[in-house]
């Protein structure tokens, strides 16, 4: 995981020096944006932290909003999801986006969209479960039965 971010990290310095080099030989900021596929606003946006402190701009780690949730409200979250939503106190043993968002306002006082808690959710390796549709008491003998001899029976046959 660390390899994987570290890559990303130095990726990231490599295509801020390709724009600041780009800019210093007087390339426009739509044409820097094409050469390394960011839109105008993010390139402006760097150009602007590179003028307001150059000797740091290479420096950074992170360049965006920091995670609303810290590492330890994550492990918290996912004791509580692996725990299973009625030991929460709700109702039926199935998370859905609009009851983790309940729980991470009620445990950590955060706000998320609904529709951004399948992304959190895969951040911390849980995956998308659809519920099944199938009753699982009924049997399949007695489906093949029923289907065999009752169908036939209820159907309308042609005149």
């Amino acid at each position: 995981m660390l390899k994987k971010e570290h890559m990303k990290l130095a990726q990231q310095r490599a295509r801020n020096e390709i724009i600041i080099n780009m800019l210093k030989q007087g390339f426009p900021q739509d044409q820097i944006a094409k050469a390394v596929s960011l839109s105008t606003a993010r390139v402006s946006q760097l150009v602007n932290s590179y003028r307001s402190s150059p000797e740091t701009f290479f420096d950074n780690k992170y360049q965006g909003y920091p995670p609303k949730l810290s590492s330890y409200q994550k492990l918290e979250l996912e004791d509580i999801i692996l725990k299973g939503a009625e030991e929460y106190g709700f109702q039926g043993d199935v998370w859905t986006s609009e009851r983790v968002q309940i729980v991470i306002k009620e445990n950590f006082g955060k706000d998320y969209h609904v529709q951004y808690i399948p992304r959190l959710l895969r951040s911390m390796n849980f995956s998308l479960q659809k519920p099944r549709m199938t009753d699982v008491r009924k049997s399949k003998e007695a489906v093949r039965t029923w289907l065999k001899t009752k169908l036939p029976a209820i159907k309308k046959s042609p005149e």
